[in-house]
C-alpha cells in the first residue's frame, strides 16, 4: 500500500514539475518575443548622389585697321567649356524599434527617459516650425503682391518688391528645414545599449541574448 502511494506521489510530483517547466518555458518565450519586438537598433544607410557641373565662356574681340580711305575689321570669337561630374557617398543613420519601426529623435528621447534633451529638442523643433510658418506666409504675401501688381498694372516697383519678398520667404523656410537628427549618433548608440541591457534585466533574459 505504501509502495503504491509512493509511486502515485512520484507521478504527481513529476507531472507538477513538468507543468511548471512548461509554464516557465512559455513565459521565457513570451519575454524573448517582447524583447525582440521592443529592442532598439541603430542602422546606417549609404546612398550615392551624382553631381555634375558645367561652365562655359565666350569671348569676342575685334580690331579695325584704317589706311587712307580704306578700313578693314577683323574679329575673333573664342568659346571654352568645362564639364565635371562626380559621385558622392552620403551616409545617414536611423533608429529602429523592433527592427522594423523607425522612430524620430523625439520619440527616442521619450522612450529612454531623457527629459532634458527631449525638452530641448522639442523647443528647437517648435522654433524652426515657427520660422517656416513665417517663411511660407512671406512667400504668400510676395506672390499676391506680384500677381496683384501685374493684374492692376501697378508700378514696376510693386512687382519687384513682391519678388524680393517671395525670395526672402523662400530663404527663411529653407534655412529652417528640419535636420535629419538633433542628437549625435554616438550618444544614441550608447543610450541604445543602456536601454536594451535594462530591458533584458527586466525580462530576466541573459545579457548576451539577441
Amino acid at each position: 500500500m505504501f509502495k503504491k502511494f509512493l509511486i502515485a506521489a512520484l507521478l504527481v510530483s513529476s507531472m507538477a514539475v513538468r507543468l511548471f517547466a512548461d509554464e516557465v518555458s512559455e513565459e521565457t518565450y513570451k519575454n524573448q518575443l517582447y524583447y525582440r519586438h521592443n529592442k532598439l537598433e541603430l542602422t546606417t544607410k549609404t546612398r550615392v548622389i551624382g553631381e555634375s557641373r558645367s561652365y562655359s565662356s565666350t569671348g569676342i574681340s575685334s580690331s579695325t585697321y584704317s589706311f587712307e580711305a580704306f578700313a578693314q575689321t577683323y574679329g575673333n570669337i573664342e568659346t571654352s567649356s568645362l564639364q565635371r561630374s562626380e559621385q558622392k557617398e552620403v551616409t545617414d543613420w536611423f533608429i529602429y524599434k523592433g527592427g522594423v519601426e523607425e522612430i524620430s529623435d523625439l520619440e527616442f528621447l521619450e522612450l529612454i527617459g531623457d527629459k532634458a534633451r527631449y525638452k530641448d529638442v522639442k523647443e528647437k523643433m517648435a522654433t524652426r516650425g515657427g520660422w517656416r510658418l513665417l517663411g511660407n506666409a512671406t512667400i504668400g504675401v510676395g506672390i499676391v503682391a506680384m500677381l496683384g501688381g501685374a493684374a492692376f498694372s501697378a508700378g514696376q516697383s510693386v512687382i519687384t518688391g513682391g519678388g524680393v519678398v517671395t525670395a526672402l520667404g523662400f530663404f527663411i523656410s529653407a534655412f529652417n528645414l528640419e535636420p535629419h537628427h538633433y542628437i549625435k549618433s554616438g550618444y544614441a548608440l550608447n543610450k541604445i545599449d543602456e536601454y536594451n541591457l535594462a530591458l533584458k534585466k527586466k525580462l530576466n533574459l541573459p545579457i548576451n541574448f539577441e
